[in-house]
């Protein structure tokens, strides 16, 4: 079996970091608990939802790259299914990954 996998919110809670980050970019003036629901519906439904503006986007991309990939932790089961598959390979935008020892291919 090969599995084609997310890395954000899918094998990674990477939901925590970004909570933070649109809280900080909010200026703390919405509830984190209020941030996290509309970021599981997704991030990008997540900027239309707090209208966010074009320099607070780019706060946003800013801040990102203050995330460490190291201290992102692997949901609850996630290592087990990874090995359960003959093949896994991870889709993300993430350029952090080989500095955690990932790798990914060229597309």
């Amino acid at each position: 079996m090969n599995i084609l996998w997310d890395f954000d919110g899918t094998l990674f809670d990477t939901y925590p970091a970004y909570t933070d980050i649109l809280y900080t970019v909010l200026e703390e003036k919405v509830d984190k608990a209020a941030i996290y629901k509309e970021l599981k519906v997704s991030f990008s439904h997540a900027i239309e939802y707090f209208h966010l503006t074009e320099e607070q986007r780019n706060e946003i991309k800013q801040m990102n790259k203050g995330i460490v990939v190291s201290e992102v932790r692997p949901f609850p089961g996630v290592e087990e299914i990874l090995k359960a598959a003959e093949t896994n390979v991870i889709m993300t935008h993430k350029v952090k990954l080989p500095s955690v020892g990932v790798s990914f291919l060229p597309h």
